[in-house]
């Protein structure tokens, strides 16, 4: 797994298009001066403690994310899918697991059903 660091001194490597949605998910895990130096902010006046870097958060994360792009990619949703999709690619970048992430087609279905059956396996599901 990538530690932090490793991953905000080459940020540009897992920073997604429109909005970089990866990058708000990330900030939770990044102090307020590491959340400036990826290009976001905090709301003035919101306290922010970040997440723990952990493999257990990440891929709570990660699980979340996958959930949230199969139900986009079963009702159709193609710019919602394909964000999440590019979401979930920069989490598995991070996990050291890009053999989950398969060629964007049908939504990235193959992609994030790879994920979920991943997780189910690491829980003993």
């Amino acid at each position: 797994m990538k530690t932090i660091n490793e991953v905000l001194d080459n940020y540009d490597e897992y920073r997604t298009f429109l909005e970089d949605r990866f990058g708000r998910r990330f900030c939770e895990f990044l102090t307020e001066e590491q959340i400036k130096t990826i290009g976001f902010k905090l709301r003035e006046g919101a306290e922010h403690t970040p997440l723990q870097w952990t493999f257990e958060n990440i891929i709570s994360q990660l699980k979340d994310d996958a959930e949230f792009g199969l139900e986009k990619a079963n009702s159709e949703r193609g710019i919602s899918s394909s964000l999440m999709y590019d979401v979930c690619k920069s989490w598995c970048k991070i996990i050291d697991r890009e053999d989950l992430i398969v060629e964007y087609n049908n939504y990235g279905t193959e992609t994030f059903e790879n994920i979920l059956e991943y997780i189910k396996e690491l829980k003993g599901e």
